[in-house]
């Protein structure tokens, strides 16, 4: 059995200092993996609820800052030795693919293969209305841009039929 949890990713808990402190005593503690959960920008949330349950809200706290979970892996990559590091989870269809797997590659190379890639779809609908993206296709585009990620972690060249 392995063991791992998220960490603090926004509020006044969340900072370098904080990062840092919690990995090294994970670490020493014999934990197995730290995730950093993504959001891009936290609008009102009107009408969807929260982790899918109609009328819940995202706690107030979330609106004081947001860390991007590339950068703390990456941070943490460089102060850790043993511990797995990974996205819980990075919401592929907001992001365009070639940066998102240019991330992986690069943490996980940092990180001497410790990276763990977790991704989803997405429920927070206001979040994509505010970033300009479809909702109601995020699930077909996910599936692309895995298919794309993918190639792109092979051997050169890359080719990919479709959007």
């Amino acid at each position: 059995m392995t063991y791992g949890f998220s960490m603090i990713m926004r509020g006044r808990d969340a900072g370098p200092e904080g990062f840092l402190q919690i990995a090294q005593r994970a670490e020493a503690l014999g934990v197995d993996s730290l995730f950093c959960s993504s959001h891009i920008v936290l609008p009102p949330q009107v009408k969807s609820g929260y982790v899918m349950i109609p009328g819940r809200k995202y706690a107030e706290h979330w609106d004081e800052g947001y860390w991007e979970p590339f950068t703390v892996c990456s941070y943490l990559a460089g102060q850790t030795r043993r511990i797995r590091l990974g996205t819980s989870i990075v919401v592929l269809p907001m992001h365009n693919p070639f940066e998102v797997a240019k991330q992986v590659a690069e943490v996980d190379r940092l990180s001497g293969g410790r990276f763990v890639f977790g991704i989803g779809v997405g429920w927070f609908a206001e979040e994509f209305e505010v970033l300009g993206q479809d909702f109601h296709t995020r699930g077909a585009r996910t599936d692309d841009a895995l298919a794309l990620m993918q190639r792109l972690w092979a051997a050169d060249p890359v080719t990919h039929d479709g959007p």
